[in-house]
């Protein structure tokens, strides 16, 4: 079970904060890692929508990601998007996205992070846990390493 802290390299947080991001888009990813910690992330610029406000996974793409850092070893960590400044909360179908996953992803974990983006700002904490068949979404800090 993971932590209510995401720790993160401090390289990795920098590259998320400060990089690829089209203007206006939101877009999201994997993170993995060691021992709890994110020492890496894959991008996904999610399918094409006209709502530039509006991230749609291409889970075909992550799904082949899991399944390649899985082989190498890599521990699933979660998963993160962007968003607008001034918008740090989950919206209502961020909820929906992540008890989604949390239910597609029970046999491997009962525990991954949701952080958010803030381009060019900062990353602000969420993690998932399900209790009970149930998810349960709470805030998390963040630890540079």
């Amino acid at each position: 079970m993971i932590e209510n802290i995401l720790k993160i390299e401090k390289s990795v947080y920098q590259r998320l904060i400060n990089s690829f991001y089209e203007a206006q888009k939101e877009c999201g990813g994997l993170l993995g890692g060691k021992g709890g910690v994110v020492t890496k992330f894959f991008a996904d610029k999610g399918k094409s929508t006209t709502d530039l406000h509006h991230y749609i996974p291409d889970t075909e793409k992550l799904n082949n990601k899991i399944s390649t850092w899985l082989e190498d070893g890599i521990e699933i960590l979660g998963f993160y998007h962007t968003h607008p400044q001034g918008c740090p909360e989950l919206s209502a179908n961020d909820v929906t996205y992540i008890n989604s996953i949390m239910k597609s992803i029970q046999e491997y974990t009962d525990t991954l992070m949701f952080p958010i983006i803030i381009p060019n700002d900062k990353i602000v904490g969420y993690y998932a846990v399900n209790i009970d068949n149930e998810t349960e979404i709470f805030s998390a800090s963040i630890k540079i390493l």
